[in-house]
């Protein structure tokens, strides 16, 4: 298993439980899959984006975000389902956008 960053951008205006859910769903998604999340956390709250992202919601309407949640993971997982991952990820609404990367482990 490969260590992986991942950095998400997600909806500002979430109430707090429903928060708690995503975050969960993240988490829950990562060790379905086999892996293991070590930390997890978020970086910022409300931060201003340098553009803004535009969002289909479920209810089929379109929204402009200039703000968002920072929401970052650490994570262990298999290289090869790495792609699956992705995948789930798109699939959540309100996650806006997101970025996956390897981390260079110590030797």
């Amino acid at each position: 298993m490969n260590s992986y960053e991942a950095m998400l951008l997600i909806m500002p205006d979430l109430p707090e439980q429903e928060r708690k859910n995503v975050f969960n769903q993240i988490s829950q998604t990562i060790s379905s899959k086999g892996g293991k999340v070590e930390n997890a956390d978020i970086w910022a709250d409300r931060r201003k984006l340098t553009f803004n992202i535009r969002a289909t919601l479920t209810s089929g309407g379109v929204k402009k975000f200039n703000e968002a949640l920072y929401y970052l993971v650490n994570f262990k997982l298999d290289p090869t389902l790495i792609s699956q991952l992705k995948q789930d990820l798109k699939l959540n609404d309100v996650i806006l956008r997101f970025l996956i990367t390897k981390r260079e482990t110590k030797s």
